[in-house]
């Protein structure tokens, strides 16, 4: 694809990168569907590189947005806040230790988040 959009006119290059980056974003999905979450990674990587070069912030936004779930599901809540936060989101993210879905772990991310969903602006 790079090759190509150096043969291409200025103003096509933008576009012919955008439908590559939404077409490896959408292949970067199946395959976080298909649980293979490393090639997930390289294609929501290659499309965020593409939706850069083509200037097109909602691409970027959207891949960012997939990585972060992506390291989410990865048990990797520092690098999806991370991610969130390069995509333009106000994040926070808490990881209770040596925890499980229990209801302690519940009531505390509950009462770590609620002042920041009901807090005067």
């Amino acid at each position: 694809m790079a090759s190509l959009a150096r043969n291409m006119p200025e103003l096509v290059t933008g576009q012919a990168l955008t439908v590559y980056g939404d077409l490896t974003a959408l292949t970067g999905w199946l395959m976080f569907n298909l649980g293979d979450h490393k090639a997930a990674r390289y294609y929501y990587d290659d499309a965020r590189a593409a939706g850069y070069r083509a200037g097109n912030n909602d691409l970027v936004a959207y891949t960012l947005s997939a990585a972060s779930q992506l390291a989410a599901v990865r048990q990797r809540v520092r690098q999806a806040v991370d991610s969130l936060k390069q995509a333009g989101y106000n994040a926070t993210g808490f990881v209770s230790e040596n925890t499980a879905h229990e209801f302690l772990t519940w009531r505390r991310s509950l009462y770590q988040l609620a002042p920041l969903l009901f807090r005067n602006k």
